[in-house]
């Protein structure tokens, strides 16, 4: 899209704002840490998603960033899954921490300004791009790292902050 906006001479391009916001969510996804916790939370979600009732645990797709963090929210709703009897069961599924639990609660919190933004896009019946320097400031003064997070959610929020920043010039619009 954008070598086709290029080629039309379509200055400034601005691309799909919910697909920006993806890419730069999904970027804040690879960090080391976050990773490895989604991954140990994914485990598990596997493990247990024959077992449950109809309030199931989702398991996330990697193109979406949102069901990372549905994912993370349905698992947190069942944290007694963490238990160490887990591994008796099977030894490959590891179990999480308190520490772990309370670092998933933390991204999760981080993921919440980007599901506002997504949301009101998503109710927009046609979205413009007026609407996008306002949700832009607002992603940028809410995600913006605080000396109280995690290291890793500060990197997290700042990568996302970061990404966003690059592929939207906002000065240009």
């Amino acid at each position: 899209m954008a070598d086709a906006a290029s080629e039309a001479v379509c200055n400034p391009h601005i691309g799909c704002y919910a697909h920006t916001l993806n890419l730069a969510a999904q970027k804040g996804l690879r960090i080391n840490h976050v990773s490895r916790l989604l991954g140990r939370i994914r485990r598990i979600v596997s493990f247990f998603s024959q077992h449950l009732p109809k309030h199931k645990l989702i398991q996330d797709v990697c193109t979406r960033w949102n069901s990372a963090a549905d994912m993370i929210e349905r698992f947190l709703e069942y944290a007694t899954l963490t238990s160490k009897e887990i591994r008796s069961v099977n030894k490959y599924v590891s179990t999480l921490s308190e520490t772990d639990i309370s670092n998933a609660e933390l991204v999760l919190a981080c993921f919440k300004p980007l599901r506002r933004v997504t949301t009101v896009l998503c109710t927009e019946e046609t979205p413009s791009i007026s609407i996008i320097l306002p949700l832009q400031n607002q992603l940028s003064t809410l995600m913006a790292p605080s000396d109280h997070d995690l290291t890793s959610v500060r990197y997290m929020k700042a990568t996302i902050v970061n990404d966003l920043s690059t592929r939207i010039m906002i000065s240009s619009i």
